[in-house]
């Protein structure tokens, strides 16, 4: 059960992390390239709101992944490559 929640919470830091790190390099080149003329808080805000949102069918399929793979002794491996796939596809929608 500890295993589980470690994983949860790693899951869940890390889709974070990608979340706030997108959302701030998309506002960094939204008001560098003056695409936008609101504030940058204003873009770094949306830009993460809408990073959570695409984000979050890939990371139900991720828990997909782990609940199906729970018990199999290379987790890790499975789950990153999960992630890797996931990223790739999210990126293109």
């Amino acid at each position: 059960m500890v295993n589980f929640l470690k994983t949860c919470l790693f899951t869940f830091t890390i889709w974070m992390l990608a979340a706030f790190i997108n959302a701030l390099l998309y506002a960094i080149i939204f008001n560098l390239g003056s695409i936008v003329h609101d504030d940058f808080h204003e873009s770094f805000g949306m830009a993460f709101f809408f990073s959570l949102i695409f984000f979050a069918p890939a990371v139900f399929c991720l828990w997909i992944v782990f609940v199906v793979n729970s018990a199999s002794p290379g987790l890790s491996k499975k789950l990153l490559r999960a992630v890797f796939i996931l990223s790739l596809i999210s990126c293109v929608f």
